[in-house]
C-alpha cells in the first residue's frame, strides 16, 4: 500500500526540522509553504491523479495556517502581507471553510473510491501561550472533527499529542514578527537539529523553533501521532 502525506511548509520541512525521517513507513510527502487546508486538498489532486496503486492512502496535514490567519487578521502588525494574501483564499465564517474543505474531500473521494483518505487536526506551540489562538485552533479542530464523522474520514489527533507534551510546561509566547523572519531562521537552521534546538532554548520553546516549525521534538511528536494512527 502506497501512503501519501500532502501538507503545508510543516510537511515540506523547509522551516524548522521536517517529521518525514521519523516516520515508521515510507511514506511520499508534498508540501506547500504557506498553503491553507483548501489550498492543499486543491494543489495535491495533480499529484494524486498519477497514483497508480489503487488502495493508497492519502493523509492531508494542513490547517495551521487557516488558524493563523484568523488569530492574525485582527492584529497584524508585521504580517498584514500575510493577511492580505490569505484573505483571498480563505473563507469570511467557519461554517463557509467547513462547506469548502468538505466539498473538496467529496470531489477527491468521489473522484477516486478505492483510496483511504485521512485529515490531520491542528497544533501549535503558540497557541498554548495565546489564549485566543488556542481557541481558534480549537474552534477548528472540532469542524475537522465533524468533517471527519460526515465523511467518514479518519482524523489523526496531533493536537492531543502536542498537548500531552506541553500540558505542565510554560511556553513562551513567542511568534515570529513577520514571514522574513521565518526564512531567515530557516537559513540559519538548514535542516541542522542542534541550531534547531539553539532557537528553541533561546526563545523558551520546547516543540517548535519559533511556535510554528517543529524542532527535532516537535517532528517526533507529529511523527509519533501518525505512526500511532491505528487506522492507517
Amino acid at each position: 500500500m502506497s501512503i501519501y502525506i500532502f501538507g503545508d511548509s510543516i510537511t515540506r520541512g523547509h522551516f524548522g526540522i521536517g517529521y518525514v525521517k521519523y516516520l515508521d513507513t515510507s511514506f511520499i510527502t508534498k508540501g506547500w509553504n504557506g498553503a491553507t487546508l483548501q489550498q492543499i486538498i486543491t494543489f495535491s489532486t495533480h499529484h494524486i491523479k498519477k497514483i497508480e496503486a489503487p488502495h493508497s492512502s492519502i493523509i492531508f496535514q494542513g490547517g495551521v495556517n487557516d488558524a493563523l490567519y484568523s488569530y492574525l487578521s485582527n492584529d497584524t502588525n508585521g504580517w498584514s502581507e500575510y493577511v492580505e494574501n490569505k484573505k483571498v483564499s480563505t473563507p469570511p465564517t467557519l461554517s463557509h471553510w467547513k462547506e469548502e474543505i468538505v466539498k473538496r474531500l467529496q470531489k477527491v473521494q468521489i473522484t477516486y473510491p478505492t483510496f483511504s483518505f485521512y485529515i490531520m487536526n491542528i497544533a501549535s506551540e503558540a497557541s498554548y501561550a495565546r489564549e485566543d489562538l488556542l481557541s481558534i485552533t480549537t474552534q477548528y479542530n472540532s469542524v475537522i472533527e465533524e468533517i471527519g464523522k460526515e465523511l467518514s474520514i479518519g482524523v489523526i489527533d496531533l493536537f492531543s499529542e502536542y498537548e500531552k507534551e506541553l500540558s505542565n510546561k510554560s511556553v513562551a509566547d513567542f511568534l515570529p514578527q513577520n514571514n522574513k523572519s521565518i526564512e531567515e531562521d530557516a537559513i540559519f537552521i538548514a535542516g541542522d537539529e542542534e541550531k534547531a534546538a539553539q532557537l528553541s532554548k533561546e526563545r523558551a520553546l520546547f516543540l517548535t523553533t519559533d511556535g510554528i516549525h517543529p524542532n527535532k521534538d516537535g517532528a517526533h511528536c507529529i511523527a509519533k501521532a501518525i505512526n500511532s494512527s491505528s487506522f492507517l
